[in-house]
């Protein structure tokens, strides 16, 4: 299959000519005249590399590699700026913006077709790399995960006929040592289950799920297990339905739940709505409020290592949610309340 590229150039006969010769070179194209569109086509079509014009109307080159870069699901897409403003400045900015190529126009063809290799073949192989990386890490968290196992159970079978014999003060210190392993265990399964996901091996399968039942199902178990205070908004004749994975959907409530609850959270408001093509779920957490610069990277665990930042919501749970309603054609993100609180969203398409 040909690699596909997206094009964003405002002025006709240039986007012409880009999109004949990249067709001629074996691509496939897609063009769009302005910035407001690159984003929305990336953002469905997902293209392999994106060409993009600095001056344009409604939103320039510069504002759409910045909402490129901070959208999860396609800011791993290389772009590659075109612009008659070659000025250091104008250049420095773009790569500081997360450009990976600058032409300055008029535009050699021969060049825009060796930085369009290249980027490519650079694109590549940092996929392999991460697939790599996933793979290594899937098998290494087997292991450390065996190996806790295996001493825990010696634990609990040493202490098994003991704990009569042991002081207040010995059981509280293996009461906090089983806690630490429980909770070691808890971590491992979700890397295990996160690499999973990135290398493939859970693979979704989907039917016509009602999500009005999951989520009251999934509630009432929060509010017995975890002592939430959880109130529930869905109109008594809204029965949306989705062809989704419904063990999958219902890991991704429990997933932003968990975090909630980790980050301290007890008090939150779940609504639910629809319109004729796709569902959103809202899930508010009262109690916490992240940043706006939080927001960006909530949701992926390895830009926060990245960035050596951690969020309020430090949950590898978030990162899985993101992957598994990405692989549905979905949406997820998060936004700070102005009066106090944070607000999850999912949005799921119908089909």
């Amino acid at each position: 299959m040909p690699d596909k590229i997206l094009i964003a150039e405002d002025e006709p006969a240039s986007r012409f000519i880009f999109a004949t010769i990249l067709k001629d070179g074996g691509y496939d194209v897609i063009t769009c005249e302005n910035g407001y569109e690159c984003v929305e086509i990336a953002k469905n079509e997902k293209p392999d590399a994106i060409i993009l014009d600095i001056q344009m109307p409604v939103m320039d080159g510069f504002d759409v590699l910045e909402t490129l870069k901070a959208t999860p699901e396609i800011n791993e897409i290389p772009v590659i700026v075109i612009s008659a403003n070659s000025d250091p400045q104008n250049i420095k900015k773009a790569f500081d913006l997360g450009a990976t190529e600058f032409i300055a126009k008029p535009v050699n063809i021969e060049e825009l077709l060796i930085r369009v290799s290249t980027a490519l073949k650079i694109k590549k192989t940092n996929d392999e790399l991460k697939k790599l990386r996933s793979e290594f890490t899937y098998l290494l968290i087997q292991d450390l995960k065996n190996t806790i196992s295996v001493i825990k159970g010696s634990f609990e079978l040493a202490l098994k006929n003991k704990i009569n014999e042991l002081s207040e003060d010995q059981k509280l210190i293996l009461e906090i040592a089983e806690t630490a392993i429980n909770r070691h265990i808890k971590l491992l399964n979700e890397y295990l289950e996160l690499s999973r996901l990135e290398l493939n091996i859970d693979k979704i399968s989907k039917e016509q799920v009602k999500l009005d039942e999951i989520i009251t199902k999934i509630v009432n178990r929060f509010k017995t297990e975890a002592n939430y205070n959880i109130s529930i908004s869905i109109p008594n004749n809204l029965k949306p339905e989705v062809y989704a994975d419904k063990k999958k959907i219902a890991r991704v409530l429990e997933l932003i739940l968990e975090a909630i609850s980790n980050a301290g959270g007890k008090d939150v408001e779940i609504s639910l709505t629809e319109d004729d093509s796709n569902c959103l779920i809202k899930i508010v957490d009262k109690n916490q409020k992240i940043t706006l610069e939080e927001a960006t990277y909530i949701f992926d665990k390895y830009k926060q290592a990245l960035f050596q930042k951690l969020p309020k919501y430090n949950d590898l749970g978030l990162t899985i949610s993101r992957i598994i309603v990405e692989a549905h054609g979905g949406k997820i993100w998060a936004e700070p309340i102005e009066e106090s609180g944070t607000a999850f969203f999912i949005h799921l398409p119908k089909t």
